[in-house]
């Protein structure tokens, strides 16, 4: 099970501030079943379950709790700063359905990847440098406090290193004139892959760019806005 968990927290840091769907797709279904673990766990705890010899191997609460904020981790690194809906609905699951049965640590760990997810209002995300890898590790070491004092095998400051991996990576459209942000739709042609595939990507007002892909171009596509287009920018 760690193992697997491990697996599933490595997908988010290699794909951290990607967005990357496939990634996600599949990070998002290992939390799933480790939730549907957690559920298992929990009613078992509730009616009072004895231990016998078939099920003394089962996996602990602890096990399942800290593999499923290692998920939680890698969902939102992978989708930082998109405040994508989806992600956004099975954190909230996890945090209304175990909020009271898992303690402080557990819950910071939930409460961390909505805070990612939402990264400056949608504004930043997470670089894949060498320094914001080590920074996100330190931040995300999945060694969890029983309580806000509790510092014993990770520090607690270490948490904020989250910071060190931020990078702003918006392409915003603004009015040359009045200096005001405007409303546009606007085309973002990347190349992805060893193979140059293109992809196309249409959004209002603002746009989200991968400094790790290639851009090839920005074009304007708002009716009664002069179209122009940027070729072979640099983000």
């Amino acid at each position: 099970m760690n193992i697997i968990a491990g697996a599933v927290f490595s997908i988010g840091f290699k794909y951290a501030g990607t967005g990357n769907r496939e990634a996600f797709k599949l990070v998002y279904d290992y939390s799933k079943f480790f939730r549907k673990l957690k559920v298992i766990q929990s009613n078992k705890d509730s009616i009072g379950m004895i231990h016998t010899n078939i099920t003394k191997n089962q996996i602990d609460k602890n096990t399942v709790e800290t593999c499923l904020c290692v998920s939680a981790f890698a969902l939102s690194m992978i989708m930082a700063g998109t405040g994508d809906v989806e992600c956004f609905k099975a954190l909230r699951v996890l945090r209304k359905r175990f909020e009271h049965d898992m303690h402080y640590g557990y819950n910071m760990a939930i409460h961390m990847s909505l805070g990612f997810l939402f990264l400056g209002g949608g504004s930043f995300t997470f670089s894949r440098s060498d320094l914001a890898i080590a920074s996100l590790i330190c931040a995300l070491y999945p060694i969890f406090p029983s309580s806000a004092s509790d510092n014993r095998y990770h520090l607690q400051a270490l948490r904020h290193f989250y910071v060190l991996a931020i990078e702003s990576r918006l392409l915003q459209a603004r009015d040359i004139d009045t200096g005001e942000f405007l409303n546009l739709n606007m085309k973002v042609d990347v190349f992805l892959g060893e193979d140059d595939e293109e992809m196309r990507m249409s959004d209002g007002g603002s746009q989200s760019i991968d400094r790790h892909q290639r851009t090839k171009t920005v074009q304007i596509t708002t009716p009664d806005i002069i179209n122009g287009t940027i070729k072979s920018i640099e983000v």
